[in-house]
């Protein structure tokens, strides 16, 4: 392993070619202090490797040669809370920052972005501190950019738009934070972001959005992905106040590789459909 990296799961399958990554199609999720990517055989149509580690964007193209191979694609999403949702008919180009000034006050440093949700007739508003955007725009010159909440919005509308009945909540699990989002049959009614330090924020925080929304805990489906685990606290604490919780399964838009296997289907979900919900 490289030095100065601090891997968290770091696996590649025998077939990759590292003489021949043009064939690649590469996912990588960029959050402040974490990096993630996985590597999709564009041919095959099948994902055959996938790094996470707890570094810097800046640490892992300064340490890692292989995410500087010419791949065939880079896809990059952006993962914050700072993000709002604007309804398609009332955007303009050239309001972006009174937007995200609605919902966040704006740092030093950072630039503007969105993202147009045609499907669900929406524009995701977000910020990209600027140092990390340099270091972006140096490494992957011509990847597309997206924020991780506009994936998550697609591919589950994706995935799940004809198996919604009714309202149906879905919490994506990632370090600290939690992302919440409510879907009534294939429409989005909510959507935000929630730092947490100990698993009762995470119930405080579900709780009452499900109340704010008219909710009941004892009968609304909620479905879990990310960064959580059957066995772990957190489910417990969950399933103490929620009985009717089910976990997101991968994308079968796409083959997996047997170095999937021992990760669970709900897992690294955004960053595995970021390829496959454009």
């Amino acid at each position: 392993m490289t030095a100065g990296l601090k891997p968290i799961l770091t696996r590649t399958d025998e077939s990759f070619d590292q003489y021949n990554t043009d064939k690649y199609d590469v996912a990588i999720r960029v959050a402040e202090n974490s990096v993630s990517w996985c590597i999709l055989d564009h041919d095959k149509n099948r994902y055959i490797g996938i790094e996470s580690f707890t570094n810097t964007i800046e640490e892992i193209t300064n340490n890692n040669p292989m995410i500087h191979q010419p791949y065939r694609s880079v896809s990059l999403m952006i993962e914050n809370n700072r993000s709002t949702l604007i309804p398609v008919m009332l955007f303009e180009q050239e309001g972006k920052e009174n937007y995200f000034d609605f919902s966040h006050e704006k740092q030093f440093g950072e630039e503007i972005w969105y993202d147009i949700l045609d499907q669900l007739e929406i524009v995701n508003v977000y910020s990209i501190p600027a140092e990390m955007l340099k270091v972006i725009s140096q490494v992957f010159p011509g990847a597309s950019i997206v924020h991780h909440t506009s994936v998550l919005i697609r591919t589950l509308w994706m995935n799940f738009k004809n198996r919604i009945t009714g309202r149906k909540i879905f919490i994506h699990f990632r370090d600290q934070d939690i992302d919440i989002l409510i879907f009534n049959g294939n429409q989005l009614e909510y959507c935000n972001a929630f730092h947490f330090k100990a698993p009762s924020d995470i119930i405080y925080y579900v709780i009452f959005v499900m109340e704010q929304m008219d909710l009941n805990p004892e009968e609304s489906g909620v479905i879990l992905l990310g960064n959580i685990e059957r066995d772990s606290p957190v489910f417990d604490l969950l399933y103490k106040y929620i009985r009717n919780i089910d976990f997101a399964g991968r994308n079968d838009r796409a083959d997996y590789s047997y170095i999937f296997n021992e990760i669970t289907g709900h897992q690294h979900y955004p960053l595995l459909n970021l390829l496959l919900c454009v």
